[in-house]
């Protein structure tokens, strides 16, 4: 989870590992790490929620019960675990997508869907039962600033990209939000969690695609298209 691991050999602490899930293969496992954390992260620990540090399942999902949560991006690699964990602790979720394979994807995972090029997000929010909790958003930019939109008083609007208030509609009248900015930090423990999380069946990654490092432009090209369903993995075991 360092910078510059496109390689054959990387360094890592100790505390920051936990066991590959038997469940998956070497390439699934490469698409966890850092999705599932970043949102386990989010969920656990960023939209203060979860008040007791380090609580179990079952602790969070009392208190995460009757929450709603929008995510931008749904079907991108940290959306789809924000979407699959955040179902695992009880809470209402709302996916945006762009495309039909998307919307079935996130639909698929049990959150309702919105697509993002034919909703207008004002108007949707101006139905008070439409209001989220929590928003975590994935993208930045004009998917942030319309996913401000949904935030009700006392909400929280989460981004990893980009500082939330910087997006902030200047007509938006949600009240006493908060506004978080995070990147996750490496933490072996909550990654065992994870692992075992797998290993009962309760979540999976997904892999969008696999590409050898000589083509890496093209991998990246892809991400950048902002459509990749799951994770997109470099395998130097394939490279020539």
């Amino acid at each position: 989870m360092r910078p510059g691991n496109a390689r054959d050999y990387s360094t890592a602490l100790t505390n920051e590992l936990a066991r590959k899930p038997a469940s998956l293969s070497w390439v699934e496992a490469a698409a966890v790490p850092v999705s599932a954390l970043t949102a386990w992260q989010i969920l656990f620990v960023q939209a203060g929620v979860v008040v007791e540090s380090g609580a179990g399942l079952e602790a969070a999902r009392a208190q995460w019960s009757g929450k709603r949560v929008l995510a931008t991006a749904a079907a991108g690699g940290v959306g789809l675990w924000v979407v699959q964990l955040a179902r695992l602790l009880g809470a209402e979720v709302i996916g945006t997508c762009g495309n039909a394979e998307s919307e079935a994807l996130v639909r698929g995972l049990g959150a309702m869907v919105l697509n993002y090029r034919t909703t207008d997000f004002r108007r949707w929010a101006e139905e008070d039962a439409n209001r989220v909790d929590v928003v975590v958003d994935n993208v930045g930019g004009s998917a942030l600033r319309d996913a401000w939109w949904a935030v009700r008083d006392g909400g929280v609007v989460l981004s990893i990209v980009e500082q939330p208030g910087m997006a902030r509609p200047r007509e938006c009248s949600a009240e006493n939000v908060r506004e978080v900015f995070f990147i996750m930090s490496p933490d072996g423990e909550q990654l065992q969690r994870i692992t075992e999380l797998i290993e009962e069946g309760k979540c999976r990654p997904r892999v969008d695609s696999v590409w050898p490092l000589e083509h890496a432009r093209e991998a990246f090209a892809r991400l950048d298209g902002g459509h990749a369903r799951g994770k997109i993995v470099l395998d130097l075991s394939l490279n020539q």
